[in-house]
């Protein structure tokens, strides 16, 4: 991949002038670095903006909810207990700023976002996590319904991402599972 490799070369010729590498969210990252650092940086960095950037969007929806509650980020995926009757509205949000208002918000994305998501059988454990699939809100594709209706939350984890889980990369390359990278 020639192009690959001389942006590459660019990247780390630049870094050795500047001491630093920018990220395609406007950051500077400072310090020392390696030269496979200086290109995975600016993917990863950028992929992970995208995460956080999908999950504050998502965290300010849920504060108006009753019952569900937002956790937290926790290697690269979004964590909360949801209940079974605000699942719907909290699936919508994931998949609404996690695949389309992050496009408008940075439109160097160039790639299409999908997300994916977990989820743990009511008052179950996050070790005990099943595969949802992906979400998708335009007809093709949906998670399966639950079947048991509970008035306890169930554990959930969204990634951000283009290809999934399984190969997992930064939303600025093609992945965001929900992912989010944002995979």
């Amino acid at each position: 991949f020639p192009v690959t490799i001389r942006w590459r070369e660019k990247q780390w010729k630049f870094y050795q002038k500047h001491g630093y590498v920018r990220l395609l969210t406007g950051f500077k990252v400072y310090g020392p670095m390696r030269r496979n650092n200086t290109f995975n940086t600016p993917v990863q960095g950028s992929g992970y903006h995208v995460l956080q950037w999908t999950m504050n969007q998502v965290h300010k929806k849920m504060r108006k909810l009753e019952r569900s509650r937002f956790i937290g980020e926790i290697h690269d995926s979004c964590i909360g207990d949801i209940h079974p009757s605000e699942q719907e509205l909290v699936d919508y949000w994931y998949w609404l700023y996690g695949t389309q208002k992050v496009r408008e918000h940075w439109d160097w994305i160039s790639v299409p976002l999908t997300v994916e998501k977990e989820h743990s059988e009511i008052d179950g454990s996050w070790a005990e996590m099943s595969e949802c699939g992906l979400r998708h809100f335009d007809g093709i594709q949906t998670f399966p319904s639950r079947q048991r209706i509970s008035e306890n939350p169930s554990s959930c984890r969204w990634y951000v991402g283009s290809r999934g889980r399984a190969g997992h990369q930064p939303a600025c390359s093609g992945s965001q599972s929900f992912p989010v990278l944002i995979s």
